[in-house]
């Protein structure tokens, strides 16, 4: 029997074929889409820094405070700032521009009263201070002997004013106090030693909130205080002998110091001490450095994204043209992974016009 006969259907190497047309326009449009995203999103990151961190910022302080603005504010930068504009609207200060990073003076110590009372009418009575390393809390109080023992009465010092919003919150939070002492009547206990007193060095910068509370089950309301405290604050100050200029408020309306390119030079904010405290607020802006935010958000996008964009239009635009040799390498490797049997013909059946022969490959 005849075996069958299959020409071949490759057609010669120099004929060429357009297999794929692709839109030129549409992959132009979707690189310099994904640019301008890109530039946006730089832009918005931009702006979204300088207005939560480097524009005009409050911060709020209490009479006899004295701030390092290095530490107390991340809107000092001498990388980000060409300048640092301060602001007292009420109150009086004085502000030191240093060379270096200021330094706290232990041996300098300022001795202040502390008095405070609780009652029934309030929840609870609150003082804060801007405490430096080296300051010392030290207080004794006691309550009303018409107070039943069920009522207790505690003194709490709280670090941190994170710590004093989950104390607010939850007056059971005991990892957010410092330091947490009862109350005694005013009776013996009073004498006892360390009894209802609270005396605590501070090691660190920050704010300090000292608290008087109790929880008051009794119906009636007395107006009269039904816990009295009394003690000392002794605090540290920083070393501003070496200030290189300082200003006076409210005699200076604002202040402006120039910040030389990543320099350490900081500012110390004094606030005057009075009889009676008193908020604060200080007002502080940074002036963009703008050659440094034109470079970051600007330039650098531009040397980063340009380029990138330019290869992938060039990649997804190009045109392909491929001949059919190119086609059957690659049905050949893609024949290599197939099984065998699937490049086998079985049977080929050729119909005949006159006697309808069958033929078959063996």
């Amino acid at each position: 029997m005849t075996k069958g006969f299959r020409p071949s259907l490759v057609p010669p190497a120099d004929r060429q074929v357009n297999l794929e047309e692709r839109r030129p326009w549409l992959c132009v449009g979707l690189s310099v889409g994904v640019t301008l995203l890109v530039f946006v999103i730089f832009g918005m990151s931009g702006w979204n820094v300088y207005a939560h961190r480097f524009s005009k910022n409050v911060i709020s302080l209490q009479s006899g405070d004295e701030v390092a603005m290095n530490e107390m504010s991340s809107d000092m930068s001498a990388t980000f700032c060409s300048s640092y504009k301060l602001q007292i609207k009420s109150g009086e200060g004085t502000a030191y521009f240093l060379p270096v990073h200021a330094v706290v003076n232990k041996t300098n110590i300022d001795l202040r009263n502390i008095s405070m009372h609780f009652n029934s009418e309030i929840e609870y009575n609150v003082k804060s201070f801007y405490l430096l390393e080296g300051s010392t809390i030290d207080v004794v109080a006691c309550k009303n002997n018409e107070i039943s023992e069920r009522e207790n009465a505690e003194i709490i010092l709280i670090k941190g004013a994170d710590n004093f919003k989950k104390w607010r919150k939850n007056r059971l939070c005991q990892s957010c106090t410092l330091q947490m002492v009862s109350v005694p009547k005013c009776k013996e206990e009073i004498h006892e030693k360390n009894s209802g007193r609270l005396n605590q060095t501070i090691l660190s910068n920050d704010y300090y909130y000292l608290v008087l509370f109790c929880k008051v089950t009794s119906k009636h309301h007395m107006r009269e205080p039904v816990i009295s405290l009394n003690g000392s604050l002794m605090r540290t100050h920083f070393s501003v002998e070496n200030a290189e200029r300082q200003c006076t408020f409210p005699s200076d309306t604002e202040c402006r110091f120039y910040l030389p390119w990543q320099s350490e030079k900081d500012v110390v904010v004094k606030f005057q001490d009075r009889k009676e405290a008193t908020e604060e607020q200080l007002f502080t802006q940074c002036q963009p450095r703008l050659i440094f935010w034109i470079c970051l958000f600007g330039i650098l996008p531009v040397i980063c994204v340009i380029p990138a964009s330019i290869l992938f239009a060039c990649f997804l635009c190009r045109k392909t043209k491929r001949n059919f040799l190119s086609i059957q390498k690659q049905v050949n490797k893609r024949h290599h992974k197939e099984p065998d049997r699937e490049r086998i013909i079985e049977s080929e059946t050729i119909a005949e016009q006159n006697d309808g022969m069958t033929i078959q490959d063996q």
